[in-house]
């Protein structure tokens, strides 16, 4: 990595020492400069987590990323400062669903700096400017809003102030935005989440093209063919938002002059409704049925309103809120059906396990012991019961019930002329095993 080629840009310049200070100036330039998108996704190509890769979309051509992106090269950066960086995992909340996403949503990183720990994020796309400090639980007002990191048990939670009026009560309202633990992580731990989140039905990155950038006023997001802007009032509190449509030629304009981002290959925008995740119900079935699961798809209530929501002014991680959240599942004829076969059915799958098994166990007993100490004329009668089984089934021809009964009756009857004594035990067992 060419660090100073790097800072320059960011829009960095003069010394950059491993101090506070430093960290919070590259921490805000990254932020101002760098954009949050996903358009690698939607011209067709793969985002690749290599760091020379990384380091040669943002830094040489001048693309932004998205969170294993962003923070992925931001961390090798600080770590080649002279910085002490520690990997960490987080999972974003659903505001609609209020459910947390699996371990390696989100890459974030902590730094440690004089024995005081800072949390550092350039890849959220809506969250905190400046490094957030891990050793307090109090606000961190920062000009975009206020923040804090609050403890529950072996979680850190993210949280954002929500506006007065939302909250609707006139107290403090905070929003969770993700959770984490300061447990270290490599950074091929992220692999499998970052293809998720370039082929999922149920991931925003996937089924929207955006680019966005934190202004020194507010933030300027392109989603699909809309352009939304919004813009801060001087005290950083209240904010306004306009929207615009956008043409294909329009967009390429506006990424060049407001994102310096030139494409080298044409962009397909992209901005459709997000599937929830599916809810996979296992039903175990006994005998030959073995184990089903159902697959439901929770309908969205924007899809009931007939309505649609208006998702940049969501979380970036956001996705509809299922229907039937924590609702059971009405049961049907089917479910039914297979609750009353496998009762009628359970008791009998016991009996044959316990007869199979004990049968089992006798025939492995006296096999070992026969095998142990064959008679001398064992081989002999071995190929002539063989060839009694060759010639039922040559005496079989044309008849399936024929082809099953004869070559067994045959080679039955030559076993045992031979074999009178173990036949004689083979019968006892099979006795034991129906009658008892």
């Amino acid at each position: 990595m060419d660090v100073q080629k790097y800072l320059a840009r960011i829009g960095c310049s003069g010394p950059c020492l491993p101090t506070l200070e430093t960290l919070r100036y590259v921490h805000l330039n990254h932020v101002l400069t760098v954009p949050f998108e996903n358009l690698t996704i939607h011209i067709g190509e793969r985002v690749k987590l290599e760091l020379p890769l990384l380091y040669e979309k943002i830094v040489v051509r001048r693309r932004g990323g998205f969170c294993y992106e962003n923070n992925g090269l931001f961390s090798w950066l600080l770590s080649q400062m002279g910085f002490d960086v520690t990997i960490l995992s987080a999972q974003v909340r659903n505001r609609f669903t209020r459910a947390y996403g699996p371990p390696f949503d989100h890459f974030i990183m902590m730094v440690k700096l004089d024995g005081h720990r800072w949390l550092c994020d350039v890849g959220f796309g809506s969250g905190f400017q400046l490094p957030l400090s891990l050793e307090t639980d109090s606000p961190q007002v920062q000009s975009h809003g206020a923040y804090r990191l609050r403890t529950q048990g072996n979680f850190i939670f993210m949280e954002m102030k929500s506006e007065p009026e939302v909250s609707g009560t006139g107290e403090e309202c905070w929003t969770e935005l993700y959770k984490f633990t300061l447990e270290a992580r490599e950074r091929d731990d992220f692999r499998a989440m970052c293809d998720y989140h370039q082929s999922s039905a149920s991931s925003i990155f996937f089924c929207k093209s955006l680019c966005s950038l934190l202004l020194p006023t507010g933030r300027i997001t392109i989603m699909g063919r809309r352009l939304i802007i919004t813009s801060l009032s001087s005290d950083g509190q209240q904010a306004t938002k306009t929207t615009t449509d956008l043409s294909d030629e329009e967009i390429t304009e506006i990424l060049r002059e407001k994102f310096g981002i030139v494409l080298h290959s044409p962009l397909t925008p992209k901005d459709v409704e997000i599937v929830p995740p599916p809810v996979v119900l296992p039903v175990a079935v006994p005998g030959a049925l073995g184990l089903m699961s159902a697959t439901v798809f929770a309908a969205s209530q924007a899809k009931e309103n007939n309505t649609t929501l208006m998702t940049d002014e969501l979380s970036l991680y956001d996705t509809p809120e299922p229907q039937l959240r924590n609702q059971e599942p009405e049961v049907g004829r089917v479910e039914q059906g297979v609750a009353s076969l496998r009762k009628t059915v359970e008791p009998y799958v016991l009996w044959c396990q316990e007869k199979t098994q004990f049968a089992m166990e006798k025939a492995q007993a006296n096999m070992y012991a026969f095998l142990n100490d064959p008679p001398p004329e064992f081989y002999t009668s071995v190929g002539i019961i063989g060839f009694s089984g060759i010639l039922g089934l040559y005496l079989a021809r044309g008849s399936r019930v024929k082809r099953l009964m004869f070559p067994t009756g045959l080679m039955a009857l030559s076993a045992s002329m031979f074999y009178p004594q173990h036949a004689a035990s083979v019968a006892r067992a099979s006795l034991q095993f129906f009658l008892f």
